[in-house]
């Protein structure tokens, strides 16, 4: 499983019957198949197809054949095939009319899904973001990662440390709600990282905006505090980062770190709005997917007018938690607010 530009990828079969199927957010299926055919010893023909579901009904076929002739050569003692040349037919698109002829149904590829739910989405993120850092997690390993949005669960799977990502636009305040809330609860450290709120040059934002965001951060107990200058556009030895943006580096360190006025944490969360178990939302938008996959319906609409007048009323001091069983807030937080609240 795997998250493309909002779309879930799963392979179906096994062997070499395997098929890979997208599952996008508006409900277009999008299924690969590969057919091999032995021609004869040394030709073999591949049959490439992609049906693709819309959920209106109507479903297309785009056929492509790949012809390759293989020449056997001994390497190293053993013999094998080499691809000596290959021919392609034009891709041929056509609506298919019949559906009996097509192994799945629009209902049939859907329920292959095996993910119908915020629970079942958890659980496979958990499983599969944790499994690499298995291996060193005797070894007294710390892996550090940043997200723009899915903090909670990136600790759940066992992250020692979080960088909510600063930029593209969105609030700060949420991100560091979201991030501290949920570093406040499991007991973990988190900072920031402020990247890109263009994506194209200046790539960052100005001097003076990248300050803010620096103090805000520190303010609100950020531990780690970077700047992202990676560009596409590499010519200079500095990436992103312009004099502005040293000046900025420069009056943060001085003005903000070595003030005897100021220290790290001086602002503290003591209020929580509750997000509902298992809603893995990037909170980007109103209408953002759910795990990437689930929209936003019935009482979830709810969700996103609400926390935005919970920020609007509490500001920086809100942390952004989720309705866990395993993580109590009981007599964490002066005030709590949960996303279905009406008043």
């Amino acid at each position: 499983m795997k998250y493309a530009n909002g779309d879930l990828q799963w392979i179906i079969g096994n062997g070499s019957e395997s098929s890979e199927v997208r599952y996008a957010t508006d409900g277009k299926m999008t299924l690969r198949e590969n057919h091999d055919n032995y021609i004869s010893e040394n030709v073999t023909q591949t049959t490439y197809l992609t049906i693709i579901y819309y959920p209106n009904g109507t479903i297309t076929q785009t056929t492509r054949i790949v012809t390759e002739n293989l020449t056997p050569i001994t390497r190293l003692g053993y013999v094998a095939n080499q691809i000596t040349s290959t021919a392609s037919t034009p891709d041929v698109t056509t609506i298919v009319t019949d559906n009996s002829t097509l192994e799945y149904s629009y209902n049939a590829l859907w329920n292959l899904l095996p993910i119908k739910n915020g629970a079942q989405a958890k659980d496979w993120f958990i499983r599969g973001t944790s499994l690499p850092m298995e291996r060193y997690r005797l070894q007294n390993v710390t892996y550090l990662t940043s997200d723009y949005g899915l903090y909670w669960y990136d600790y759940l799977a066992h992250y020692d440390t979080v960088l909510a990502e600063l930029g593209w636009n969105h609030t700060a305040t949420q991100d560091i709600g979201l991030v501290r809330g949920a570093a406040n609860l499991q007991n973990k450290s988190w900072g920031t990282i402020i990247t890109w709120k263009y994506m194209q040059e200046p790539y960052l934002a100005s001097g003076q905006e990248i300050y803010d965001q620096m103090k805000l951060s520190y303010e609100c107990g950020a531990k780690y505090i970077l700047v992202f200058n990676y560009a596409q556009n590499m010519t200079g030895p500095y990436g992103t980062l312009k004099d502005e943006h040293f000046q900025a580096l420069q009056h943060f360190w001085k003005d903000i770190v070595k003030s005897p006025f100021e220290y790290q944490g001086q602002v503290k969360a003591d209020a929580a709005f509750v997000l509902p178990q298992n809603y893995g939302s990037g909170l980007r938008s109103q209408n953002d997917t759910v795990w990437g996959l689930l929209q936003p319906t019935g009482n979830y609409t709810q969700i996103w007018p609400n926390l935005q007048n919970a920020l609007k009323i509490h500001g920086d001091k809100l942390d952004i938690i989720y309705d866990d069983p395993d993580h109590p807030l009981a007599g964490l937080y002066s005030k709590v607010v949960y996303w279905n609240q009406t008043k």
